[in-house]
């Protein structure tokens, strides 16, 4: 798992902006949105008899209709996207009234009727055969009329299309950019094209490998092939988890991050400058440690004594203009301001504690010197002695087992608050943050 966040969310924007003037990526986005086109007709047709490929064409729908917006919802909330289990996507089907007199047979069964609830149930279950039969029919149509096409359509994706997108990727992946370079922007734009049509392709290309494996088992009479939906998140994790081996780094991704941000060379990999500048793979791919907040162990960068610096690393140089980083240093700056810490013991406190000390004392000495007999002066001593262990039983709040309230010193009240203003910092600060990084979850190429 190379993201640092669990709830991470990450997206590619992916407009026409700058691409008039490149004959062939227009001609690439050209033929994805015709296989878009026909993956969400077939989607949509399908959704219609089966409920649990609804919210996976829900996320890519518009997508499928407009490729200006490239993973608005194809990578947007990668947390959604996630493949459902086969089971569920079984148990998933739209079986209608069916459903519901099953649900009404379970619950008779909850308040007795036995006999009655087992006719429910009967009948409920042949009710949903039937829907389901319905269903692997309506199914088996699609799959007729549809296999083919799509067929073709992987091919043309897979033999036509991705060997032009991934040798324009695989070409730019290996330059070499001086942050100096006047052309230095340009050349990261150019590069971020490159992953989102990388990954945009990839993940069409799942997406007919998953219809063309589900239509193959409609054909054979079964309601689901058992493939794995593809997952965007899968996919683009995948392709950046690559850039350490692509670039000879065998120490994992951490220790790939860590090499790259101690680079004291003039220039970078093109794919280290990207994620060093852009604030979603920053903040998610390599993550900012608040030490104070333990906000993201396994977080490359720390903010050591509640300050953040990275000037000390030769990378630094591009870190420290990245608006996500920016957008954290000013946040501790701003927010990191813990209440004083209160004082110590107060006369207050120790007079409170004295008291009943003070007071088993004297209780002490009177038993001693009234009344007579040894037994009688033990018995005083002990008696003065519990009232003081109990006494300080309820100020310390420790339970004796014999139901003593506990009685919170001035000193206890004043800490409490203390704590409690040194939480709400914490918390502004973790919520500052987390705003940071949903503010920059967007690449926008």
């Amino acid at each position: 798992m190379i993201r640092k966040y669990k709830n991470a969310k990450v997206s590619i924007d992916l407009t026409n902006k700058g691409l008039s003037d490149s004959p062939e990526y227009a001609s690439m986005l050209k033929e994805i949105k015709e296989c878009e086109s026909m993956t969400g007709l077939i989607l949509k047709q399908y959704a219609e008899i089966d409920s649990s490929i609804r919210e996976f064409r829900e996320n890519i729908n518009k997508a499928s209709e407009s490729i200006g917006s490239f993973a608005d919802d194809l990578l947007d909330g990668v947390g959604n996207m996630n493949a459902r289990n086969d089971d569920e996507a079984l148990a998933g089907l739209i079986v209608g009234a069916g459903a519901l007199v099953l649900s009404g047979g379970a619950a008779l069964l909850n308040w007795g009727g036995k006999k009655v609830a087992d006719r429910k149930e009967k009948k409920a279950k042949e009710q949903r055969d039937a829907h389901l039969e319905a269903a692997l029919e309506e199914k088996q149509r699609i799959a007729d009329a549809k296999y083919d096409p799509l067929k073709r359509f992987k091919e043309k994706i897979s033999e036509g299309l991705y060997p032009r997108v991934y040798t324009a990727y695989n070409k730019d992946f290996k330059m070499q950019i001086d942050p100096s370079d006047p052309l230095f922007q340009q050349k990261i734009t150019l590069f971020k094209r490159d992953l989102a049509l990388l990954a945009k392709t990839q993940f069409m290309e799942g997406t007919l490998d998953y219809l063309l494996s589900e239509m193959t088992a409609w054909k054979e009479g079964k309601h689901n092939s058992g493939a794995t939906k593809p997952s965007p998140a899968r996919i683009l994790d995948g392709i950046i988890e690559s850039w350490p081996k692509r670039l000879g780094n065998k120490d994992g991704w951490d220790g790939f991050v860590k090499a790259q941000m101690n680079n004291d060379a003039k220039s970078y990999p093109v794919a280290v400058a990207l994620l060093f500048i852009e604030p979603a793979l920053l903040s998610n791919y390599v993550g900012i440690n608040f030490s104070i907040l333990n906000n993201c162990e396994s977080g490359i960068i720390s903010a050591e004594d509640n300050e953040l610096n990275v000037n000390s690393y030769p990378a630094g140089e591009l870190i420290s203009k990245n608006p996500y980083y920016l957008d954290c240093k000013e946040n501790l700056a701003n927010n990191f301001k813990p209440p004083h810490w209160p004082k110590g013991f107060g006369i207050k406190d120790i007079i409170m504690i004295a008291v009943p000390i003070i007071f088993a004392s004297v209780l002490s000495f009177l038993t001693f010197m009234i009344f007579p007999g040894t037994f009688a002066k033990v018995l005083g001593v002990i008696l003065s002695a519990a009232l003081v262990v109990c006494s300080f039983s309820m100020f310390l709040g420790e339970d004796l087992g014999i139901g003593l309230p506990e009685i919170k010193l001035p000193y206890d009240k004043v800490y409490d608050d203390y704590s409690a203003s040194y939480d709400q910092m914490i918390e502004k600060i973790k919520d500052q943050e987390y705003k940071a990084r949903k503010k920059y979850s967007k690449i926008t190429v």
